[in-house]
């Protein structure tokens, strides 16, 4: 998984999965190596651009946190694997009598709750989806006090956070951000 990360090579991720499926299926109740399966199904997805496969993450993120129902870490990435899954699915023109943007804000907000660290940015990125300006600069404005942003040039490509770069405050917030390397990684 850590190797498709760096190459965004799908083949690596398939191969976790192998390896992870193996785990699983050999000790069910193993969380660590459940959680690391969801997320390199989500990794998959994201690189293939594949429905299924944030399905299986989704399901995966279920048992995680059936199981460990304080995981914080599972809540976020589960409420990340639904907002990419509505992405491709509206994009492919698939519509879906689920809620599937209630359920992710449902465990971003549980894994706030929770002292996750990046949930604050998550709900922010979601609530610009949907284009719910003022709570998205709400948790926005939390994600900066709290120093839990991602880098500078993510979040000006982020394209769920393109309502919310439409803002005076984000505007501001550009101008007033670091602007070398070793200043924005202090941000």
């Amino acid at each position: 998984d850590f190797l498709g990360d760096i190459t965004d090579d799908e083949i690596y991720y398939e191969r976790a999965i192998q390896a992870l499926h193996a785990a699983v299926t050999a000790d069910p109740e193993f969380i660590p190596a459940r959680s690391h399966l969801a997320c390199s199904y989500m990794h998959l997805g994201e690189v293939m651009s594949d429905i299924v496969a944030f399905r299986e993450a989704c399901h995966h993120f279920q048992i995680v946190v059936d199981q460990d129902p304080e995981d914080d870490l599972a809540w976020s990435e589960w409420g990340l694997a639904l907002m990419h899954l509505v992405e491709l699915m509206h994009e492919d023109g698939i519509h879906t009598n689920e809620n599937l943007l209630e359920q992710a804000e449902g465990h971003f907000l549980q894994a706030l709750f929770l002292g996750n660290s990046q949930a604050s940015y998550n709900l922010a990125c979601l609530y610009s989806f949907q284009g719910n300006v003022s709570d998205a600069l709400f948790y926005f404005e939390r994600a900066v006090v709290e120093e839990m942003l991602p880098p500078l040039e993510i979040m000006k490509n982020d394209g769920w956070l393109k309502n919310l770069r439409n803002t005076d405050y984000f505007k501001e917030f550009l101008l007033k951000a670091p602007k070398d390397e070793e200043e924005a990684d202090t941000i």
